[in-house]
């Protein structure tokens, strides 16, 4: 087996202070970096493509569980990645009408 090249690495940094992943300076192979990247576009690319009416029913069911959302491990790490993110922890869903 060989050494991968330090070039072959990428650093991904964040603010999780008060999360429970240590340390705070990430170092992965590239390629790993890149599936990871690649995943959350190919999420984020659905969930803009969610119907008008398919979106409704999610609303519905957020509305309807928005305490046990609250109480969340979920909601906690939305919570970290509105620190760290800011606005852009969200996407934009445009109306299909």
């Amino acid at each position: 087996m060989t050494r991968p090249q330090v070039e072959e690495f990428e650093v991904a940094t964040g603010d999780i202070q008060g999360g429970r992943i240590e340390p705070r300076k990430y170092v992965m192979p590239k390629p790993f970096f890149e599936y990871l990247n690649f995943q959350a576009s190919k999420m984020a690319e659905s969930i803009s493509n969610v119907s008008d009416t398919q979106q409704e029913k999610i609303d519905q069911a957020f509305w309807k569980n928005i305490a046990k959302l609250a109480a969340s491990d979920s909601f906690k790490a939305i919570e970290h990645d509105v620190r760290l993110s800011g606005d852009a922890a969200f996407s934009t869903r445009k109306s299909k009408s």
